[in-house]
């Protein structure tokens, strides 16, 4: 859905701006800001046996997360080319781009905690990285546990200040855990580090809609749309 259509719709909507509650404003949000590291892809579906939160792994032995990551790979490595390319690249080397590349292949399968343990295995192999951190907070956001993807957004800031994408994970994350103000500077931050960032401005758009500012919504989506419009085909970010 096109920025300039949420502005539309503010010409008719007497208060509250487009999104008629908070559960439809945080549906609209762009979550993801860089594609090389994108998790996106459908969330399982509530009958999976995968879809269950990870136990936490902050503390726990790399051996530990060893155990957990093997026992789900070799078996679909056999029938999975992609993830049988990236887990043989993680082999010979364990950075945290090939990890985040195996964690990217199994949350498109829908396999969330795998997906969620090389992460953390990452974290525990090379230290915190932002790109990793980031991850992990727009993981555990997206499963619908943003109380557990804020010290991971908070870090991945800390990690990398001048990354809007981390920013705009951030904003996020303080929009569903409900500290709106929060969000909207995190956004402020973001378009500021990187004006073209079309899913800045969109976020910042619905920000100010959900605070009541038509005039700033209004200005901020057209300014969505135009760098949308403007984007070459195929360059556009992954929502």
């Amino acid at each position: 859905m096109l920025a300039l259509r949420w502005c539309l719709a503010l010409a008719v909507v007497v208060s509250g701006g487009c999104a008629s509650g908070t559960t439809t404003l945080a549906q609209k949000f762009v979550k993801q800001g860089v594609p090389t590291v994108d998790l996106g892809g459908p969330r399982p579906k509530a009958s999976s046996r995968h879809d269950r939160a990870p136990a936490p792994l902050e503390h726990a032995s790399i051996s530990e997360v060893a155990s957990r990551v093997s026992s789900s790979a070799s078996s679909l490595e056999s029938v999975h080319p992609a993830l049988r390319d990236a887990m043989w690249q993680l082999r010979l080397a364990p950075t945290p781009a090939h990890y985040m590349e195996v964690a990217r292949i199994y949350r498109r399968l829908g396999i969330m905690d795998t997906a969620h343990d090389y992460l953390a295995r990452s974290l525990a192999v090379n230290g915190n990285n932002p790109t990793v951190l980031d991850a992990l907070a727009r993981l555990w956001r997206d499963w619908g546990q943003p109380d557990r993807a804020l010290t991971y957004a908070h870090q991945a800031v800390f990690g990398a200040p001048d990354w809007a994408a981390a920013h705009n994970t951030l904003g996020t994350v303080l929009h569903a855990v409900g500290h709106r103000s929060q969000a909207r500077e995190q956004f402020e931050i973001a378009v500021r580090l990187q004006p073209g960032a079309a899913w800045g401005w969109q976020n910042l758009c619905l920000e100010y809609q959900a605070e009541g500012r038509t005039r700033d919504a209004i200005s901020a989506c057209r300014y969505a749309d135009h760098l949308n419009r403007k984007a070459p085909a195929g360059a556009k970010e992954s929502r």
